[in-house]
């Protein structure tokens, strides 16, 4: 029971200090796309990357039609995959863009069954820090399926 709750109280300071202390060092780069649902179809793992909050909620859940398209991008070729991304996308730099790339700040290998999503940890952490009601909702699905349950990968 004390592994339960410290691992709860873990994640709650996670999600306090992610958005405030890690994730504005991650080089936050904006884009928008010429089409909404641009990315439905895009192969991300192809360009070193992963999909974050939004993206990530709709692939683990399947409850949440994406309006900010978050990416966690791998350093390893980091700037020709970024590079290559925006150019196969048609992806336009814009300071208020729905697209967000960010730098990915971990380097392991990923067994879990989406591994084109980052971890439920911080798709829940992103979600949260949005404060949108929706993003909120989708928050606690990730939550109950995945990190409730104190063997769900995180």
């Amino acid at each position: 029971m004390t592994e339960i709750l410290e691992r709860q109280k873990l994640v709650q300071e996670w999600i306090t200090n992610y958005p405030i202390k890690l994730r504005p060092k991650l080089n936050p780069r904006r884009f928008r796309a010429p089409k909404a649902d641009w990315w439905k179809d895009v192969d991300i793992p192809r360009y070193g990357a992963q999909w974050g909050a939004e993206p990530a909620a709709e692939k683990l859940t399947g409850y949440l039609r994406p309006h900010a398209i978050t990416i966690y991008l791998h350093k390893q070729q980091g700037q020709k995959n970024l590079t290559k991304l925006v150019a196969e996308n048609r992806l336009r730099p814009d300071v208020k863009g729905d697209i967000e790339i960010l730098d990915a700040f971990w380097d392991f290998e990923d067994e879990r069954p989406m591994p084109e999503t980052v971890p439920p940890l911080l798709a829940y952490a992103d979600l949260i820090a949005t404060l949108d009601p929706r993003n909120l909702e989708a928050a606690k699905l990730i939550h109950d399926q995945y990190l409730a349950n104190p063997e769900a990968q995180a």
